[in-house]
């Protein structure tokens, strides 16, 4: 708690998850920052179950929102939007890890600019493609990030839908382009 600073901040993000959400809601910590930041008009964003804590504290009344399915009947009352990312006021909220990319971007969007957020979107082309033959599986996986600057994420994480993200190297430096081949067999 003595190591949380408010100063500066812009935005807090609650990512979600189970049993993340229910331990984000029990933290006195947490609920500190997304009190400041309701109170001081500073965005709030939540993806996947994280939106239900902002729901019970009825800070989503009457503001279009999402979440995962199965946390969509805790928002309060707030108006459930069809959008898999929606933004309402100063908050973003999305339904869940399917769609953290662009989750990701409207973020940047909402902090930067739209043209931004286009300008990394457009900069990334990846896909991770199989085929199955009883119990064999190949797979071919092609990544190109380019533009001046790679993707930003936390040193060892992984969350991103993309084609050759590994939790121990996701190939997401500027200008670096990567391939995967790989064969699965199951066992079972």
């Amino acid at each position: 708690d003595d190591e949380a600073r408010i100063d500066g901040l812009e935005m807090v993000v609650l990512p979600g998850g189970v049993p993340g959400t229910p331990n984000l809601e029990a933290s006195p910590v947490v609920q500190r920052f997304v009190d400041y930041a309701a109170q001081n008009g500073l965005w709030l964003a939540a993806i996947c179950a994280a939106p239900s804590i902002l729901g019970h504290k009825g800070l989503l009344d009457g503001l279009e929102a999402t979440a995962n399915p199965g946390f969509q009947d805790q928002l309060g009352a707030a108006r459930l939007s069809g959008d898999y990312v929606c933004v309402d006021g100063r908050f973003v909220t999305a339904r869940g890890m399917g769609v953290a990319v662009d989750f990701g971007l409207k973020l940047v969007e909402v902090l930067t600019d739209a043209a931004r957020a286009g300008e990394i979107d457009s900069h990334t082309l990846y896909g991770l493609f199989s085929a199955g033959i009883g119990l064999h599986t190949f797979y071919l996986g092609l990544q190109k990030v380019g533009g001046d600057s790679g993707w930003q994420s936390v040193y060892g994480s992984s969350g991103r839908s993309m084609g050759n993200d590994m939790f121990n190297g996701n190939f997401t430096n500027a200008d670096e382009r990567s391939w995967q081949v790989r064969y699965d067999y199951d066992f079972v």
